[in-house]
């Protein structure tokens, strides 16, 4: 229900209401606000059609305005999927994002029984040993089976629900020179455990011809899945980072966003970053 805080100014109180829940607010909510707001802004502009010679400050004619202004947008955010919750602003801190740690890997985590160890070592065995594009192949194409079998068995691992459902996904990094390239940034994988084994959710090799080397959980999600944000190490100076939704299959690109901490020339370190949309 609706409660306006008197103390705040009336406009202040009809977004904070609106926004929440973090966001948007759902379809139902939508509606509610929508109807509650028309029935009031109706009857206030009957009672000024027809004024029996009363004098109407410019407080309350202000005041009819925000209604207005209100039902509108209350009434524009059904037009919103109910489903999605979408980050207004994007923001990166190199505290919250992170890479996974070396020395959790598909060797070593105690979360697995020794079958699903070895299923999961085979599915990531049988990654490395069929690369699926030419950026694949260039970084496999020299490794020896021993070596592939010891990178898929060092892969980092980390498990977390992304979608509530209890059962934790996979998320897998890569872990010494073929997964991971010179600068550090390494496949990024999300696997999600099902009765036929094991359904990937993204594998940045195959969808975007390379790896990341920081990960960042958001508290936003898409279609029950949270969103994912990962981020290159392009230099000393500079990041990509993607913002990744799923979409009923698997995590795609719905952002992209350049970062730079330094000053032309690199001369200087930037109090905070730089951030920008990506070049198209």
């Amino acid at each position: 229900m609706l409660k306006l805080n008197r103390s705040v100014p009336f406009h202040l109180a009809i977004n904070r209401h609106v926004a929440s829940d973090g966001g948007l607010l759902h379809q139902k909510e939508c509606k509610s606000v929508s109807l509650r707001y028309g029935l009031v802004t109706t009857v206030i502009l009957l009672s000024l059609t027809y004024p029996p010679r009363t004098r109407y400050s410019s407080t309350m004619i202000s005041r009819l305005a925000v209604l207005i202004a209100a039902s509108a947008l209350a009434a524009s955010c059904q037009t919103k999927p109910p489903n999605n919750i979408e980050a207004k602003h994007f923001y990166w801190s190199e505290t919250t994002a992170h890479e996974l740690n070396y020395e959790h890997t598909i060797a070593t985590a105690n979360e697995l029984s020794l079958p699903e160890r070895d299923k999961l070592l085979a599915f990531m065995l049988n990654r490395f040993q069929n690369p699926p594009n030419a950026h694949d192949e260039a970084m496999f194409g020299d490794i020896s089976a021993v070596q592939l079998r010891k990178l898929a068995a060092d892969t980092r691992i980390e498990f977390v629900d992304l979608n509530g459902a209890g059962d934790k996904e996979i998320i897998a990094q890569g872990n010494g020179l073929g997964p991971c390239g010179g600068t550090g940034n390494c496949i990024v994988m999300v696997l999600q455990s099902t009765p036929t084994g094991w359904k990937t959710l993204l594998d940045t090799h195959v969808q975007f011809n390379g790896g990341f080397e920081k990960i960042r959980l958001l508290d936003t999600s898409t279609n029950g899945y949270r969103d994912i944000v990962v981020a290159a190490h392009d230099s000393a100076c500079e990041r990509t980072a993607l913002v990744l939704g799923y979409d009923e299959e698997q995590y795609r690109e719905r952002e992209c966003y350049h970062i730079n901490w330094c000053t032309a020339g690199g001369t200087a370190r930037l109090p905070k970053p730089e951030i920008g949309a990506c070049a198209k």
